[in-house]
């Protein structure tokens, strides 16, 4: 199975300029039917002051949402990306929904962590679940950006099913060693694949490098895009996360850590 990771730019000239973007980058990938296609972070809105007026639904997404579909449908591919919805109590929502070769929604997901350090919090509110889904035989369980600094929630996600992390990212390059590291330290952790898709460019305060990278099982690097726009496609095979599972043994030591007692000297 085959994997597609885009690296857009940072969207400053709307919507329709982002969806064009991501359509050209597709042409020149060609991806195969049945493959899976992740994309950054807000790929078509990103995080500006207008965020608020980006907003498509309530718990939905709608125009990114219908474009998602579209691309799905015309590849026959699964589609994964972000965009910014609306909750109840007033808040934003960072919204991934994801999009099977039909078009139809498998599923959306909420990012758990908004990034606090920049202010995202007092827009954006928190995501309480986590999502799996299956990409053929695989199971997916997506993450946006700061949930990467997490290890629990893929902990969590992993013991529930999870083979393949695919990650949504506006990462900046003032940490891009930590997106480096802890991309592959999930994979190491987790002994999963995974999938960090970042963007390029500048939204007027940050800059953003790119270097979207994937990892597989045993955290060995499957390869990396530089800081232009382009697709990363990468092989994904089943076998290698359950080989490499039952062999190592971690997981079922993290199922069963025994009784542990607190010591305080």
């Amino acid at each position: 199975m085959r994997a597609h990771i885009v690296q857009t730019t940072f969207p400053l000239e709307g919507r329709s300029a982002a969806f064009a973007q991501v359509r050209d980058l597709l042409e020149k990938a060609s991806p195969e039917p049945g493959g899976l296609i992740v994309l950054p972070e807000l790929f078509a809105c990103g995080f500006t002051p207008a965020s608020r007026e980006m907003a498509e639904g309530e718990g939905e997404l709608a125009e990114t949402a219908e474009f998602l579909a579209g691309i799905a449908r015309k590849w026959k591919c699964t589609v994964q990306g972000t965009g910014i919805g609306r909750a109840k109590d007033g808040k934003l929502q960072n919204l991934v929904s994801v999009h099977g070769p039909d078009g139809g929604t498998i599923g959306t997901f909420e990012k758990i962590h908004p990034f606090r350090f920049g202010g995202e919090e007092e827009v954006f509110g928190k995501g309480d679940r986590i999502l799996l889904y299956k990409w053929g035989e695989i199971v997916v369980c997506p993450m946006v950006c700061y949930d990467l600094r997490f290890p629990e929630c893929f902990r969590r996600a992993t013991l529930l099913g999870a083979q393949l992390f695919a990650i949504g990212a506006n990462w900046p390059r003032t940490r891009r060693e930590h997106w480096r590291t802890l991309l592959r330290a999930r994979a190491i952790d987790d002994l999963a694949y995974v999938l960090g898709a970042n963007c390029v460019g500048t939204d007027g305060h940050l800059t953003f490098k790119g270097e979207s990278q994937a990892y597989g099982p045993k955290g060995e690097p499957l390869g990396e895009l530089g800081d232009g726009p382009g697709v990363l496609s990468v092989d994904v095979e089943l076998r290698r996360v359950l080989s490499w599972r039952e062999k190592s043994m971690i997981l079922d030591c993290a199922r069963d850590p025994g009784e542990l007692r607190v010591v305080r000297a």
